[in-house]
């Protein structure tokens, strides 16, 4: 479910839905083109993925978990600042059920890479980990951090400046986000259109 008065992708959305053939004399340079869908979905951790309890220590956020199991076979990443110097071994000893990272088949800290978020070489980084070459317009970021999706309209910082789509987690739509999900409805980003098919 979308929050009202969401911006549509900067990517044109297309339902894969068949529409009516075309008629005899109908160019073929008219005729929809075949659908190509999402190729990489990525994630912020803290308070997108999982949320900070009273102990210190960072719970899995049930519909993010949700999520993860309905987009089955999609690779899933994470981008996350962490403070300098901070290891895997670390992140995990911030988590409740370090295990969570295993689902991932990319899990980067801004403590490995060139520069943290929003600068734009962190998610290109994290989009070059993936298991196979991946053109970054045909990924998503999701994060309840509008700042790390975009500064400005048009972007020149955050995922969207670096080419993807910028998903915000919020009950509030914000038009630097391409795409606006409440938080409890953060298991349909597994069916959106855009997920399914991209031009």
């Amino acid at each position: 479910a979308r929050v009202p008065g969401y911006r549509p992708p900067m990517l044109l959305l297309l339902a894969c839905a068949s529409k009516e053939p075309a008629v005899a004399d109908t160019p073929a340079a008219d005729t929809e083109p075949p659908c190509t869908p999402l190729a990489a979905m990525f994630f912020d951790l803290g308070e997108t993925l999982a949320t900070e309890q009273e102990d210190g220590l960072f719970a899995t956020i049930p519909e993010a978990a949700a999520l993860l199991d309905a987009l089955g076979d999609l690779p899933v990443g994470i981008i996350t600042n962490v403070p300098d110097g901070y290891t895997r071994q670390d992140l995990e000893a911030m988590l409740v059920d370090p295990s969570l990272l295993d689902r991932f088949d990319v899990v980067l800290m801004s403590s490995e890479a060139s520069r943290p978020k929003p600068f734009k070489a962190i998610y290109q980084e994290a989009v070059a980990l993936l298991p196979e070459e991946t053109d970054i317009t045909q990924t998503a970021f999701v994060t309840e951090e509008i700042g790390d999706i975009a500064e400005a309209d048009p972007a020149t910082r955050g995922a969207v400046g670096a080419g993807m789509i910028g998903v915000l987690v919020s009950e509030k739509a914000d038009p630097l986000a391409d795409y606006t999900v409440a938080p409890a409805d953060l298991p349909s980003l597994a069916t959106a259109e855009w997920v399914e098919c991209l031009e």
